[in-house]
């Protein structure tokens, strides 16, 4: 397992979402579902955002160089 974030993605979101993943895709695939769920309150004109985010867009970080 890594940890993976993706950067500010609209204006209502601005703050990085990290995730712990295997690998980019599946990364990618957290954030979105993170994103649909109801603990954000993305507005429906952003959720085109969600399929803006691409797998390159999701980066590895290492938490222990925070």
């Amino acid at each position: 397992m890594k940890v993976y974030k993706v950067d500010r993605i609209s204006d209502s979101i601005e703050q990085g979402i990290v995730v712990i993943a295997d690998d980019k895709k599946q990364a990618r695939k957290l954030i979105k579902n993170k994103l649909e769920s109801e603990e954000w309150s993305i507005k429906e004109e952003e959720l085109e955002y969600l399929e803006l985010i691409q797998v390159k867009d999701v980066e590895l970080i290492d938490p222990m160089n925070n």
